[in-house]
């Protein structure tokens, strides 16, 4: 969960996101400026909404939408709705409250010197960085001096100073401040509520559709409390086999010719034969498989918690290979311990091991988990305090909010 420093802190930086927006062409700031007031004028970029005396612009919102579309923050960039909530919530409101409080009162004059120190570093690291990605680093010391100065105007003439970006520091690390005296007790019953309800909507997401389960846990970094039926927890030996046999193997399966693919699979076999003779000679002697996994393995992947745990697998899975998969549910995979026929595949050849079988349902409740719900919750109670300050502060939306929002 982001803490409301950690968001602040990515609002500032995404000011600068959003200062590059409009010194890209360098070698002319005035005259970008100069089209953005034309645009001012033409009505082309209205206030949208005020708090206070704060107003946002529908550049604006257009322009976080975008930036925060491409960070995966929103699943549109057309989003203004969500785009208009974080410039206010997260822009607008700490300026209001800091204004009115005093930044002097919540962090002291020393501290707030200190944080302007830190900010006008991170703010020529800022413009070191654009200079580097533009124009790279090989650069005389007179060039250098020069493109920084033309960077660091680009972003005065967009309305991000080096003098705005401190006193921006300094206001959302004051807002952070204020805001973090305010502590949040999540009842024992709310969080286990909370967590049903988490294991309830992803049973409704995942319980029939594995595919969608394994795209959004392995591709999308979605954390779910709910794991599907069905699936098993697989340890494997990974054998480097001929490149020629494998070669052939890819080009043969390819080619979905059943009996050449039969035939390059048995060469691929055959290239390994001793290795592979060794290794079921020890299994059959009753070694444990995890021990010939230290000795024999070449999947970097079958290490730390893959190791404890092994893969997981589902006849149905996206995520593996499908002669892997395969192989996981073969004939001679019945029950946990057994040991799969050698299976082939363009990594080599593996000999699969049935480890366990994986719970499906609702995942265990460790403290762990307890841990992530309740900051969730403290998090839901965060953002309804900022919203209930937003309220009372009044938030004054105008007709060219209502247009954009058409």
């Amino acid at each position: 969960m982001k803490t409301i420093k950690m968001i602040l802190a990515w609002m500032l930086v995404f000011g600068m996101m959003f200062a590059c927006a409009f010194a890209e062409d360098i070698s002319t700031p005035a005259e970008s400026m100069e089209e953005a007031a034309n645009q001012e004028n033409a009505d082309e970029n209205p206030v949208v909404a005020r708090l206070r005396e704060h107003e946002i612009r529908l550049q604006d919102v257009i322009s976080y939408a975008q930036s925060m579309y491409s960070e995966g923050l929103i699943t549109s960039e057309t989003d203004y709705a969500s785009a208009l909530d974080y410039l206010l919530i997260y822009n607008a409101l700490p300026k209001v409250v800091v204004s009115e409080l005093g930044a002097e009162n919540l962090l002291g004059e020393e501290r707030i010197q200190a944080l302007y120190a830190e900010a006008e570093e991170r703010y020529v690291q800022e413009i070191k960085s654009y200079i580097a990605y533009y124009y790279g680093t090989d650069l005389s010391e007179e060039d250098f001096t020069v493109l920084y100065d033309m960077v660091e105007g680009a972003y005065e003439e967009a309305g991000f100073s080096l003098q705005e970006y401190k006193e921006s520091y300094v206001i959302g690390e004051a807002f952070a401040e204020h805001f973090n005296t305010f502590t949040f007790e999540i009842p024992e019953e709310k969080i286990a509520q909370t967590f049903e309800g988490f294991v309830e909507s992803d049973r409704q997401m995942f319980e029939s559709n594995v595919m969608v389960y394994e795209y959004a846990t392995n591709y999308h970094n979605y954390v779910s409390y709910y794991m599907p039926e069905g699936y098993r927890g697989i340890t494997h030996i990974l054998i480097d086999a001929d490149a020629d046999a494998l070669a052939a193997y890819a080009a043969a399966a390819q080619a979905t010719e059943s009996e050449a693919v039969e035939d390059a699979r048995a060469a691929v076999i055959a290239s390994c034969k001793d290795k592979l003779d060794e290794i079921y000679g020890k299994i059959e002697a009753g070694e444990s498989f995890e021990s010939l996994i230290a000795e024999y393995n070449t999947d970097p992947g079958m290490s730390g918690e893959n190791l404890v745990n092994g893969y997981s697998v589902h006849k149905d899975t996206v995520v593996f290979m499908q002669e892997f998969t395969d192989g996981a549910f073969s004939e001679k995979m019945q029950k946990v311990g057994d040991v799969s026929d050698p299976v082939v595949t363009s990594y080599g050849v593996h000999i699969l091991y049935y480890l366990r079988d994986i719970p499906g349902g609702a995942v265990e409740f460790t403290d762990a988990i307890k841990s992530e719900v309740e900051a969730y919750c403290v998090a839901k109670e965060q953002d309804a305090l900022l919203r209930q300050w937003l309220s009372d502060y009044g938030v004054e939306y105008t007709a060219e909010y209502a247009d954009m929002m058409a």
